[in-house]
């Protein structure tokens, strides 16, 4: 008698109404993987085991994109619960086409000047460069010139973000970036675009805010004056930066429509998940003071008026913003001394291509990366503003340094060398910077998706890996030879979207367990750790002795049955090596029951079970006993090759 596995899953209607069963058994057995229908079949015998949801892809060639294959028209959160935005147009596609893939959030830049019109608030966001936010008022004289000045000008720059009619209806979400007027150093004088020379500029006058500057000076000093006392003018700037950042959000909210989302062009915490700043929570990038508006005419509770208009300015820029932006470009990648040389120096034919470079890359624990990315972020958040807000994870797909490369440990200076990229800006003899592989964004948007659930304003965006002007086009002209490759990274993004679609309808109701209790290689005892444990510091580097999965979960009340329960894991291993360990809630919780997971290569996968409310102390397992040969290191997961 043959035994086949296979699993129930209910039918529902648009009300959650359940409307019948669907029985599927695997394609492949022992994968795990429950894809193929069949009919309600005789004899059943209930089981304990979960099933993985992976779907299936195809790679593109070169020059090619279908980013559709996975299926169109699927039915996602909206972008004002989760938002998934690319700044990658080929076509280009218009905002409803987009949409039909799985693309829900649209920046500016992949829109044309009708679309901007026509494209709904709750579904765009305008991500402003600094340039075009503060045009002469960017870097030193962000600084230097008064508040009034700087809001004058800002009163004429902001756009009407969100409003109908207004210059930028679609912009639902605004997210300034500033970067040259980020900080006010000596050095930045005449090293630095929109920073004149020191001789130029010492002598300017700047009318003081801090008190300690104040203290020190009177209520006027030169630049030079300043620079002259470090103590006084660091304080001085960061009650400046302050006044400055709270006063912009104020604006934007002021001129923009009633339910705009404003967000700071930054992040709390920066670079990879440090062990260390599980000690650093009250520390928030680019805050070293609040607002004190009490020296240039304002109270000491911020209320202030400017130009003829009151404003109250307290605290600093995280204090303000609706919900954050999770900026956080990864900078590293690993390989051996041998395929380095094979690669970049003697360029070997068959190394000459993306696939081979991404399968010699050493694996990284990024489902570890991410969650710590995450909970160090939100740690911030609830150490600082005392309450959790959504997050729009940022990254982009290209290696943000351009000393990406480690060979032992070192950094190497290196872009890519082969032509599948070359001549990204002919004009400028611009070599391109090397894409990530595609299981670190298939994992970016697993763990994005499921931390972000059925609460507000959370979202991922990619964006642009190259010059903006050049993000929607047509991937045969000649403008866009920077996306002349194999767009597998891209491909994988939509690869997770349609796994994690099988949570849309589960998020509302569910219970997040950040932190469930793992038994490692199902020995030892139980404990709880979280993403930054797992991660141990690795600082994108190679998988090392110290890292452990890391492991999400979430469940569900399931009236009549039990629960839903959905694992998300990513372990710290080869691409094709695995291992199993066991999970659960708590000792109670759940009843006790546990699942026992068996995980494959490195990137996200994603388990589900149903349990029994009857069950107490038993053990689910989602266990694969085969490895699809079809596997391809530096991919995620399932592909057709």
């Amino acid at each position: 008698m043959t035994v086949v596995r296979a699993i129930a899953e209910q039918t529902r209607d648009s009300g959650g109404n359940v409307t019948g069963t669907k029985y599927y058994k695997e394609s492949v057995p022992g994968t795990g993987n429950f894809d193929t229908e069949i009919s309600n079949p005789s004899g059943k015998t209930n089981a304990r085991f979960g099933r993985q949801k992976r779907t299936k892809y195809t790679l593109e060639p070169p020059r090619q994109s279908n980013l559709g294959q996975f299926g169109t028209n699927l039915t996602y959160a909206p972008p004002t619960i989760f938002g998934l935005s690319i700044d990658f147009n080929p076509g280009p596609l218009t905002p409803e086409q987009r949409e039909a893939q799985g693309i829900n959030m649209f920046n500016v830049w992949t829109l044309s000047n009708s679309e901007k019109l026509s494209l709904p608030a709750s579904k765009g966001f305008y991500y402003f460069t600094e340039s075009g936010l503060h045009g002469p008022y960017e870097g030193a004289l962000y600084f230097e010139r008064s508040l009034p000045e700087y809001h004058n000008w800002l009163m004429s720059a902001v756009p009407a973000c969100g409003v109908p009619g207004g210059s930028d209806p679609y912009a639902g979400r605004c997210i300034p970036n500033i970067e040259s007027s980020n900080d006010w150093k000596r050095t930045h004088y005449g090293n630095r675009n929109h920073w004149p020379s020191w001789e130029s500029s010492k002598n300017h006058e700047v009318i003081l805010e801090s008190s300690a500057a104040i203290a020190e000076f009177g209520p006027k000093c030169t630049v030079e004056q300043l620079f002259s006392k470090p103590g006084a003018q660091y304080a001085e700037e960061g009650v400046r930066r302050s006044n400055r950042l709270v006063l912009l959000h104020k604006v934007i909210k002021q001129k923009g429509y009633a339910g705009l989302v404003h967000i700071y062009g930054s992040c709390a915490y920066q670079g990879n998940p440090r062990v260390s700043a599980l000690a650093e929570m009250g520390s928030q990038f680019m805050v070293t003071a609040n607002c004190d508006v009490s020296n240039i005419g304002g109270s000491s509770s911020g209320n202030i008026t400017l130009n003829g208009q009151s404003y109250v300015l307290t605290g600093n820029q995280y204090d303000h913003e609706d919900a954050t932006l999770g900026y956080f470009y990864n900078n590293r990648f690993d390989i051996s001394e041998q395929d380095y040389n094979d690669i970049w120096n003697s360029k070997l034919p068959h190394t000459q291509n993306y696939p081979h470079l991404w399968s010699k890359m050493f694996p990284t624990h990024v489902v570890g990366r991410e969650k710590a990315f995450w909970q160090l972020v939100r740690g911030k958040m609830l150490h600082n503003q005392r309450t959790l807000r959504g997050m729009i994870r940022m990254a982009e797909c290209v290696y943000e340094a351009d000393e990406c490369c480690y060979v032992n440990n070192a950094p190497r200076g290196v872009r890519a060398p082969f032509g599948q990229l070359f001549n990204t800006f002919p004009e400028l003899n611009d070599s391109p910077k090397v894409w990530q592989p595609p299981h670190d964004f298939y994992s970016t948007y697993m763990v994005a998706r499921f931390f972000g659930g059925n609460d507000e304003n959370n979202g991922l965006h990619i964006f642009p890996s190259n010059n903006n002007s050049r993000v929607r086009g047509d991937l045969n002209s000649s403008d866009w030879a920077s996306f002349n490759h194999e767009l597998h990274t891209y491909t994988a993004l939509l690869q997770a979207r349609k796994d994690m679609q099988a949570l849309e309808g589960f998020f509302p109701g569910s219970s997040l367990i950040e932190d469930p209790e793992v038994k490692l290689n199902e020995a030892g005892s139980f404990s709880a750790y979280s993403g930054v444990v797992a991660y141990n510091d690795a600082d994108g580097g190679p998988i090392n002795a110290g890292q452990k999965p890391a492991v999400m979960l979430r469940y569900k009340v399931l009236p009549g049955i039990g629960w839903t329960v959905w694992i998300l894991i990513g372990s710290p291993q080869g691409y094709n090596d695995s291992r199993t360990d066991l999970i659960r809630v708590s000792a109670s919780g759940l009843n006790g029951n546990i699942f026992k997971v068996k995980s494959i290569g490195c990137e996200a996968q994603l388990h589900e079970f149903v349990v029994k409310s009857s069950d107490s102390g038993q053990t689910y397992e989602a266990i694969n006993t085969i490895v699809l040969s079809e596997r391809k290191p530096g991919y995620a997961g399932r592909i057709q090759a």
